[in-house]
């Protein structure tokens, strides 16, 4: 009777936390930007064959493993509905709030894992990358799992075929996955675990793959042909702005009590006999992952982002959730600090609905003024490969998904796309030796048939700031003010 009843409450638990956010979160898919970085992800799903996606993805985006691009490319051969494509990651989303639950009931008790999964539920971000065509969804969902399975396959051998399978899915999915793997190993000996033999073979099988990927394009992982920054990154502005205050549902007022909530969950779970091992493996897990993190943001010259540390989410949340299950002793206290958590990230969550629906409405009204503003002999250049085809999408959605050509090179390219759809040129202004010539006939060759140049921009490539872009390309043209959003018009310097 006693064993009908758990089942009972964990099932109604489980659909508590579960169906609500994932049916809100689906609501509300259509109304999400599709923007340049979801853009960049299904561009490599648009490729034609398997060769071509793994070819080109090794050779562009080295930093990203392959894993979610294959569940895309799959997907767009059943639909290229932007919606049903966005079910992928809010599938790996809901399994991921089910798995706090289940995963913080074996580690502690019921109240824990519902707190678990109730932070997981109502973060900004993870419902953010939950609703986007990128792999970082994935990549939470596989984090819990390798975590959850680590401690099963220490506890029980029968679960090694689980673990390793999960063990190379997540380091197909994510290069930082390294570090969980070597905490995971570090922690099997540090216990004296009987099957810490077990760990570190399902472990050594998963490194295979990376080793592999990174034998093949490591150099230009830091050789600068992947990777630009035009200045210095400032770490510590960076790690507060980007990724503590995402972390923390958006603000720093959030992000503050989301911080000393998490480091008082810490403490409590090193302060007690029962689980301070496992909080040792999961402060050891978030150390080596943020030095292999750090240390490849900083050799690459980029800035630290929250999406660089998402696999940690969990553990960040786990932490948070500890002292809230402290206080939670009985049913009627858990559901008001339930309450007080869900009305805590209503504005946030307010806030970055409001902010996509406006993003999406820009770049939709300046795809429609381009279309109309359009004349025979005008020419349209862009900025940037990505924005442009993101631009696509909305002048013609149907041409997007016919142009799996749309290049994802630097430089300067024509893409030829239908007669109805104007040509496109991609102009990388951080370059200052691509195609001068080129673009200088075909600029005469506009301006003498009458025709005006138009200029599709990027705010990330700072346009409308920087004097780079006309020097780089030597041309005789000034940006005028833009006439729309991110749309700039191009004329001759009669000076």
């Amino acid at each position: 009777m006693k064993q009908k009843n758990s089942i009972w409450i964990d099932t109604t638990l489980l659909a508590l936390l579960v169906i609500p956010s994932t049916l809100f979160r689906f609501l509300t898919l259509n109304s999400i930007l599709f923007g340049i970085d979801e853009c960049f992800h299904l561009m490599f799903a648009l490729k034609p064959t398997l060769r071509d996606l793994f070819s080109s993805l090794n050779a562009v985006a080295p930093q990203q493993f392959p894993l979610d691009y294959l569940f895309n490319f799959l997907a767009v051969r059943v639909t290229t509905d932007l919606v049903q494509l966005r079910i992928i990651p809010l599938f790996w989303g809901a399994c991921s709030i089910a798995l706090c639950y289940v995963f913080g009931k074996q580690l502690w008790n019921r109240t824990f894992g519902w707190f678990w999964g109730w932070l997981m539920a109502t973060s900004v971000l993870h419902m953010c990358y939950s609703q986007l065509l990128r792999p970082y969804s994935l990549i939470v969902f596989l984090s819990l799992a390798f975590l959850f399975l680590t401690f099963k396959t220490l506890e029980n051998k029968k679960w090694l075929p689980l673990f390793a399978l999960s063990a190379i899915l997540f380091q197909t999915a994510y290069p930082f996955a390294l570090a969980f793997g070597a905490a995971a190993i570090l922690f099997s000996f540090w216990i004296q675990s009987k099957n810490r033999a077990a760990i570190a073979a399902g472990v050594a099988i998963s490194w295979i793959f990376p080793l592999f990927w990174f034998w093949k394009a490591g150099p230009r992982l830091f050789s600068g042909q992947v990777f630009t920054y035009n200045t210095p990154p400032h770490w510590l502005a960076d790690f507060v702005t980007n990724v503590m205050i995402p972390f923390g549902q958006g603000t720093k007022g959030r992000a503050l009590a989301f911080m000393v909530a998490s480091l008082s969950g810490m403490g409590l779970a090193l302060k007690s006999k029962n689980h301070r091992k496992q909080a040792a493996f999961a402060m050891a897990t978030v150390i080596l992952a943020g030095i292999l993190i750090i240390g490849s943001m900083w050799r690459a010259h980029l800035f630290l982002d929250a999406r660089h540390f998402i696999s940690l989410l969990p553990i960040f949340l786990a932490f948070t959730a500890v002292p809230l299950a402290w206080s939670g002793r009985n049913i009627v206290v858990s559901a008001a600090i339930s309450f007080c958590v869900a009305m805590f990230s209503f504005s946030p969550i307010q806030g970055y609905l409001g902010q996509q629906i406006l993003a999406s409405n820009v770049l939709q009204n300046g795809s429609l003024f381009l279309k109309t503003a359009f004349q025979p002999n005008d020419m349209v250049i862009y900025s940037n490969p990505n924005f442009a085809a993101t631009f696509l999408y909305y002048y013609d959605r149907p041409a997007f998904f016919r142009s799996n050509d749309i290049t994802l090179r630097n430089g300067f390219n024509l893409v030829r796309l239908p007669p109805d759809i104007f040509t496109l040129c991609s102009i990388d202004p951080t370059l200052a030796t691509i195609d001068r010539e080129k673009f200088n006939i075909k600029r005469k060759e506009t301006f003498n048939k009458g025709g005006r140049i138009w200029l599709i921009s990027s705010s990330i490539n700072y346009i409308d700031e920087s004097p780079p872009f006309p020097r780089a390309l030597d041309v005789d043209v000034r940006l005028m003010k833009p006439v729309y959003t991110d749309i700039y018009l191009l004329t001759e310097n009669k000076q």
